[in-house]
């Protein structure tokens, strides 16, 4: 059995958890600003959750019209994706992950973002080459706080719970490494 680390993405590896909650909020209010969600409701309602999930909420809890949900969901993407490039490279996290691997121990990242976000977001700040594995949102059939991801992670990388550890900065997160084992 191989030990394991496996990292969030947002809030964990990079600060964008800040990005995401203005990057949508700039997308919901193109449609109405009725639909803006306030930093309370982010911080006990949305925040770790994808934006499909994000938006099916405030679809129950605000009334947003699933015509919108395309429109959101690609407005929120391309903003993301403009500011993510812009991160710079971490040399203390490219440090870090190199040390983690010198020990012999694989490193992989589940995150709640869409693929090429993860991937993006692990080439910008330098540390994609030490990554052995990651998963995204379009990996699994059930997202966070589902443990799938950790489940999947821990499968391709030969680990199991007891030789993982989950590094989460989120309540959704949390529960679902809790829930993995």
């Amino acid at each position: 059995m191989n030990k394991l680390i496996i990292f969030d993405l947002d809030g964990v590896l990079i600060e964008s958890r800040e990005l995401h909650y203005e990057a949508l909020n700039t997308a919901l209010e193109k449609v109405s600003p009725q639909f803006v969600i306030t930093r309370e409701e982010h911080l006990s309602t949305y925040d770790g959750l994808n934006t499909t999930r994000k938006l099916e909420l405030l679809s129950e809890q605000k009334g947003l019209d699933r015509k919108y949900f395309k429109q959101v969901w690609e407005d929120k993407q391309a903003a993301t994706f403009k500011l993510i490039k812009q991160f710079p490279k971490n040399n203390n996290l490219r440090e870090m992950f190199a040390h983690i691997q010198e020990q012999g121990v694989k490193i992989a990242v589940a995150s709640n973002s869409v693929r090429e976000t993860v991937k993006l977001a692990l080439l910008s700040i330098g540390v994609l080459e030490f990554v052995d594995y990651y998963v995204s949102n379009e990996d699994v059939g059930r997202t966070k706080p589902y443990p799938e991801m950790y489940w999947r992670c821990m499968t391709a990388l030969n680990a199991i719970p007891k030789t993982t550890v989950i590094v989460e900065d989120s309540h959704i997160g949390r529960q679902g490494a809790i829930d993995s084992g």
